[in-house]
């Protein structure tokens, strides 16, 4: 992955299920809170995680990105501190 920058105090307005990957493991289109719309990588564990980030109570997250084959993808997500 390359040109990698940390985006802070984001959050998570709406996830597209994407097709599996071709080991089954699952992927989403991201909307953030900035506009920026991105994608988990394939067969990352990412995918698995990034459902606990949706919903009512939605934390404030610091989001790594980086392009791949010249898409925008998430590289890493953690809560922010606050």
């Amino acid at each position: 992955m390359k040109n990698l920058e940390t985006v802070k105090g984001l959050k998570i307005e709406k996830l597209e299920r994407m097709n599996n990957s071709v080991n089954g493991n699952p992927r989403f289109r991201v909307h953030f809170s900035n506009g920026l719309v991105s994608q988990t990588t394939v067969d990352d564990d990412l995918g698995y995680g990034i459902q606990n980030y949706v919903g009512k109570d939605r934390p404030l997250l610091d989001v790594e990105f980086g392009t791949h084959y010249g898409t925008v993808q998430v590289n890493r997500i953690t809560k922010a501190v606050q």
